[in-house]
């Protein structure tokens, strides 16, 4: 079996019920079956509601009233009451919610059947087959999907043919590590020095917070492996958990038509980009593998089950990047950029994928080493650079730097902040790096020897640098220096500056940000709990009562390899090797000019992006709590505010709401422009309004945004419903039916505010790109005394209109209450756990044949505890991106052409043996 076949999304219905995906050791079973189990909820959980469509229609109406002049309006209404009620044509909505309804059993009578199996210990899981395919007794079969949009929503991530960075993967900026020696803030000591002493000094915080990071998601990988890792839980509430099927070892693989998502469920490496260039060690491995039963007896099975276990310990890895630090070092950035393939995964993805067939069809070894790249299990990056400011360390996170150097001088560039910045002058000897930290459309004069040099870019907004060198001719010289190529987009990535701040960046197609913040929070907390073991190390001399966050163990290789010198079970057996190899493509002429196009593609990119942050301080969620208003609706009402403050527009709006209590659930669409929120917008700016008449129009939009938020979380929103009923009709060869060219859907999917709350003690910023031409993308966290924003849009004033997001919540203060000694600090949710049961106590569960439709007027209470709980950025795309499968003999023909989300057993264990050469064997 090769690594790129082709399974669709429901491979989890067998997983979830069956427990375990990947092992059948008894030995393993029987001692994992005492603890927690990852997936043990799923069989439980209920099914997403398919809501009514009087329901989904009226909150239609709702949610573009706001949007559509008296007149559009009255037109809009026309056209849904007949798409409503039209019962003859194929193409209207009665007739699509019948399609849709039975689509949705099909997949439930598919996700029943492999509960069945599980429950009789039968083997359903065939890795080697298309194991998410229902046979029909016709050879064809449909998709066992696990609710009514899944399919639907995984396409809408995976036909677009455009760049993911920007238009689709996330960031999350960490907070700085608790250790006070590893916390950013500055280049790092001995920046100055030069040679192999001075480059390692240099870099020493940033490869002691990239091996603290690398190794507690080891720990958190070996975790879910073993399906220890405790589940999702809100207020007694399960959470589906198949998300973190595919947080590691998947990778986003670019085809001809549309993408695949692909996991090996065997992955045991990390991939490492330090300037450019690749790197990999292996980092997992089993008892098996080591030679152990469980209970520390030597074992002669090497099948590779087992419980997965942590080969390298913290200073291990500390030793690794070392190595690969100093590697990478030996080959200037003038010589690494012309072979950065990072360029390629932010090209269009039908581009990408032509340049990724042509890599691989050029020689094996190139084939065998992309193959190491996917299956791995996430790309640490290490990034040569220190951002100057917050806005620095979120543009970085979000997309990387852009900046064009020469040896001698910078000759362009692109800075963010707000003010002055200073140039700084590495040794001549060096590929030489004057760099502006300045903002907006600044002129960098720049020339080390004979020129002057100036910075003085101030404006609104981010732009570009420019030179003036005396000599025009040396522009020929010139490449790209920046952090943009040092990525791998496909994949799960962990960025540490050479600083020590540090981020991740996930595609987002598979995991939504609920997912990555579980990772990244229990990460970041296990870095806590480290550090406060190392402070009570001496006083706790039989082991400290700290518990661990993340239940994973640590068996080094190196250690068990000096142990049995390879002798296993009275046979001699292959050691595993941790030591890093550097990854080397062979990388044709005509594809190098293409991966410079791409570069210089990229550039223009990041150079048209706008970033600001925004961190508010004069308040936060205890103050808003305290007087009885929901945190998440508040913030939601500025941003809405403050962009008719800034534009006198009311515009289409976006928040993601979780449906991660339902089975294979995701996310909502809430869309916060509402009436109630058009009236506080005129009431707020009309002169004549008194501060109570701008109180009671907040208190009436943010009560109305919680009562929808509730909706949506149960599964009674607009989107998800519309859009699954406009792709049902597609998939049977149906032509889209008025409502569907209407200006209201139009409108309404055009999204200017695209918003999504992630909050995390963990966390600083959160953020993505805008996801239209004309919109701005705003990731914000909220905590108890402040909101912090991360605000991006394309050549917009994205700087000014974040002054006034923080002009409109300096007013919001002014009108709340203050608090009284005994509320500062402490707030709680008032909904209890009986009241988040409502919105569930009528669905069926997982397994159930049939799905479940409603009302839409279940009493769901259990809005304002889920702040936390929202995250993912994308929309629906316009229909001429949607890969439409053609009509056949078969109503619902295989869902493989959607779906595409692989697990499968690999050969990359094998192969990753031979790929690359040793750090220490190279010259």
């Amino acid at each position: 079996m090769t690594l790129y076949s082709t399974f669709t999304r429901c491979f989890h219905p067998n997983d979830d019920k069956q427990q375990k995906l990947q092992t059948k050791n008894t030995n393993m079973n029987t001692r994992t079956n005492t603890r927690t189990r990852t997936y043990e909820n799923q069989a439980n959980l209920p099914r997403l509601p398919i809501p009514t469509l009087p329901e989904t229609t009226k909150r239609f109406l709702e949610c573009v009233q706001p949007l559509l002049s008296p007149d559009q309006y009255a037109e809009t209404k026309v056209i849904v009451k007949s798409f409503l009620s039209d019962k003859k044509s194929s193409n209207a909505a009665p007739a699509l919610q019948a399609l849709l309804e039975v689509y949705d059993a099909q997949g439930s009578e598919s996700a029943d059947a492999n509960a069945n199996a599980a429950s009789n210990n039968t083997d359903v899981i065939d890795l080697d087959k298309d194991v998410n395919m229902k046979s029909d007794g016709n050879g064809s079969g449909t998709p066992a999907v696990g609710s009514y949009i899944e399919e639907f929503w995984n396409d809408a991530y995976l036909a677009p043919d455009a760049s993911v960075v920007m238009n689709l993967n996330p960031f999350f900026l960490l907070e700085d590590d608790p250790d006070a020696k590893v916390k950013s803030g500055g280049r790092g000591d001995g920046h100055g020095g030069r040679g192999r002493g001075g480059q390692l000094r240099q870099h020493q915080i940033q490869i002691t917070r990239a091996s603290s990071l690398a190794f507690n998601s080891l720990k958190f990988a070996a975790s879910l492996k073993n399906e220890q890792t405790k589940p999702d839980i809100f207020k007694g509430t399960a959470l589906c958990m198949d998300q973190f099927r595919s947080l590691f070892g998947s990778c986003r693989v670019p085809r001809g038509e549309r993408d695949m998502v692909e996991v090996d469920v065997d992955s045991d490496h990390v991939v490492v980009l330090y300037r450019n260039q690749f790197y990999y060690f292996r980092a997992l491995w089993t008892e098996e593998e080591a030679g152990e039963d469980g209970n520390g007896n030597d074992n002669d099975n090497d099948n590779g089950n087992g419980l997965a276990k942590v080969a390298v310990s913290e200073a291990d890895i500390q030793q690794i990047l070392t190595s690969i630090v100093e590697d990478g070092n030996k080959i200037p950035l003038s010589t690494s950029i012309q072979t950065a393939l990072g360029a390629f995964t932010t090209l269009p993805r039908k581009a990408w994928a032509k340049c990724r067939e042509q890599l691989i069809q050029h020689s094996e070894d190139n084939a065998s080493a992309m193959e190491v790249m996917d299956s791995a299990l996430f790309v640490l990056v290490l990034d040569d650079y220190a951002p100057e400011n917050i806005h620095d360390a979120a543009a970085n996170m979000l997309h990387g730097t852009n900046n064009m150097m020469r040896r001698g001088g910078e000759v362009g560039g692109k800075g963010y902040g707000y003010g002055y910045g200073d140039a700084k002058f590495p040794s001549p000897s060096m590929d030489t790096d004057i760099s502006s930290s300045g903002v907006g459309i600044g002129k960098v004069a720049g020339q080390f020897s004979n020129l002057a040099v100036s910075n003085h870019g101030f404006s609104n907004g981010t732009g570009n640098g420019t030179a003036t060198v005396g000599d025009e001719a040396q522009f020929s010289t010139e490449y790209q220096g920046g952090t943009c190529c040092n990525r791998w987009y496909d994949k799960l990535q962990i960025i540490v500056c050479s600083d020590g701040s540090a981020g991740i960046n996930f595609e987002h197609s598979a995991i939504d940000g609920h997912t990555a913040l579980r990772f990244a929070s229990d990460v970041y907390a296990q870095t806590v709990v480290s550090f406060a073991k190392s402070i009570t190390k001496s006083v706790y001399t039989h082991g400290c009562p700290i518990p661990n966050i993340i239940d994973a163990e640590v068996l080094r290789a190196a250690e068990t390899n000096k142990e049995k010198k390879g002798i296993i079970g009275g046979r001699k057996r292959e050691l595993f090797d941790t030591n890093p190899k550097k990854i080397d493509f062979d990388i044709a002429e005509n594809l190098k000019d293409t991966l410079f196009h791409a570069e210089a593609t990229l550039g223009d990119a990041l150079d048209a992006d706008a970033s600001y942050v925004l961190e508010f301080t004069n308040f936060g969620k205890n103050l808003i709590v305290g007087n009885k208003l929901s945190p998440d609706s508040v913030v939601q009402m500025s941003i809405i505010l403050a962009y008719y403050r800034l534009y006198g527009e009311i515009v289409s709006s976006y928040e993601p709401v979780l449906t991660k209590a339902f089975y294979h659930g995701r996310t909502e669409a809430m869309r916060s422009t509402t009436m109630k929120a058009a009236n506080l917008c005129k009431c707020w700016m009309n002169r004549m309004s008194t501060k109570n008449d701008k109180l009671n129009a907040l208190r009436d939009a943010t009560k109305y945004h919680s009562k929808k938020v509730k909706e949506a979380i149960g599964g009674n929103g607009v989107d998800r419903h519309l859009y699954a009923l406009k792709c049902i009709g597609e998939k049977n060869g149906l032509p889209p039916h008025e409502f569907f060219k209407s200006d209201a859907w139009k409108a309404l999917n055009h999204t200017i505010l695209s918003t999504s709350n992630c909050g995390n003690p963990a966390l600083r910023l959160f953020g993505f790109g805008p996801v239209t031409y004309d919109g701005f993308g705003i990731g914000y966290i909220i905590k108890d005394n402040g909101v912090q924003y991360a605000i991006s849009s394309k050549h917009r004033q994205t700087r000014r209109y974040a002054h006034a997001i923080h002009q409109t919540l300096c007013e919001i203060g002014e009108l709340l209450e203050p608090l009284t000694s005994q509320e500062l600090g402490h707030h709680r949710s008032t909904h209890t756990s009986k009241e988040i049961a409502k919105v569930l106590k009528t669905a069926p569960a997982a397994s159930s044949k049939k799905s479940l439709t409603t009302s839409g007027n279940e009493d769901v209470q259990f809005a304002d505890g889920w702040d936390d709980t929202y995250g993912d950025t994308i929309q629906v795309p316009p229909s001429p991106q949607r890969s439409v499968s053609s009509s056949s003999s078969s109503r619902f023909p295989s869902g493989s052409s959607f779906v595409g989300i692989s697990r499968q057993k690999t050969s990359t264990r094998n192969l990753i043996k031979k790929v690359g050469k040793k750090i220490s064997d190279r010259a």
